[in-house]
């Protein structure tokens, strides 16, 4: 379990593991414009299908604390752990 505050601008935040985003791309170096590469091709699309990124849109800017954790054992149905996100507005 992840616990962090967050402040959120233009209405939304973006979730990722950079493990996982590194695993997509052969490389990321630094300075690179993901969020550019993401809307200007089908790539962001895919990452999201994929479940490398997570986009939470909607939210009102402001002051968030964010609680990260993985759920496991749903009855089998699920294979892969799912994430489990809460969001508290301050």
């Amino acid at each position: 379990m992840q616990k962090f505050e967050l402040i959120v601008d233009f209405n939304g935040i973006v979730i990722f593991d950079p493990s996982l985003l590194a695993g997509y791309f052969s490389e990321i170096n630094p300075g690179d414009n993901l969020y550019a590469r993401f809307v200007r091709s089908d790539e962001g699309e895919r990452v999201v299908e994929q479940g490398i990124v997570l986009p939470v849109l909607g939210l009102n800017d402001g002051i968030y604390s964010i609680i990260l954790r993985p759920i496991r054992n749903l009855e089998g149905l699920i294979r892969k752990p799912l994430l489990f996100l809460t969001l508290r507005f301050h």
